[in-house]
This record gives C-alpha cells, sequence and structure tokens, in this order.
C-alpha cells in the first residue's frame, strides 16, 4: 500500500528533524527511513490513545490524566514514565522537594558518621600494630 504525503498525520520534515538531532547530524538519512520512523510514529500514538479510550470508555474525550494514568498503569510502558508522567501540584512537588533535601543531609550525617567511625578504626588498628611491633622488638621472641 502505497501512502499519499497527504495522508500522513505527522509531518515528515519535524520527524527528520528529531531524527537528526537524537544522531549524528551529518549522518544521512534516507526518505524511506523517514517515512518508517513516521509511520511507526503515528501506529504508536494511534496504540496509546485506542487504549487509552478503551480504559475511558465512559468519557466522550480523552486528556492528559488519562493518558499519564494509562501510561503509568501499564508495564511495557515503563520507558514513558519520566516522559508522560502523572501531574502533581506545587504544593506535592515541594513536599517531594523538602523530602528529598531531608533525606539528602540524613545521608550526609550518616556518611560522616561513618567516615569518622572509620578514622577511629583505623586509628585503633594502627595503634594495634605499633603495639606489636614493640613487643617483637623488646627481644623476648624464640629464635
Amino acid at each position: 500500500m502505497v501512502e499519499k504525503p497527504d495522508e500522513r498525520l505527522l509531518p515528515t520534515n519535524k520527524v527528520r528533524t528529531i531524527m537528526k538531532s537524537c544522531g549524528d547530524p551529518s549522518a544521512f538519512l534516507s526518505k524511506e527511513s523517514v517515512l518508517v520512523v513516521t509511520k511507526a510514529a503515528e501506529l504508536f500514538i494511534s496504540y496509546l490513545t485506542q487504549q487509552t479510550h478503551k480504559r475511558c470508555s465512559h468519557k466522550k474525550d480523552l486528556n492528559y490524566n488519562d493518558l499519564s494514568s494509562f501510561v503509568q498503569e501499564e508495564e511495557k510502558l515503563e520507558f514513558l514514565h519520566q516522559i508522560v508522567p502523572k501531574k502533581i501540584t506545587v504544593k506535592e512537588f515541594r513536599d517531594i522537594l523538602e523530602r528529598g533535601s531531608e533525606s539528602e543531609s540524613e545521608s550526609e550525617e550518616a556518611t560522616s558518621d561513618e567516615e569518622e567511625n572509620s578514622d577511629e578504626e583505623m586509628e585503633d588498628e594502627e595503634d594495634m600494630d605499633e603495639a606489636a611491633d614493640i613487643e617483637s622488638d623488646d627481644g623476648g621472641g624464640l629464635i
């Protein structure tokens, strides 16, 4: 089946630009490769919208929240989790940032405590080594 240019849903020149930005910009992209990627993108978008609509069949229109819920729930779409995240409020975002900074400060404290303990252990080991050297130097050993 040969498609006419006006039958495509996505503009091939935009797809070509995206393809060039993801790889070697000086690489040659054949017309066929751009058409195949364009068609694949169209099919993928169609799949996403159809599957999302099936899950939200009670609604006439789909919105971002419907799509993001579908992406987050579908295991095989895990690669899209960061690209199509669930919407959160500014308050939720601030709470996440605060929790992140708290956990960072706790981990820094734990790391510094571990380093101090490690330094003390190394000093103890050095003291033991010195004591062992002194004992062996006193001439009380067997010949």
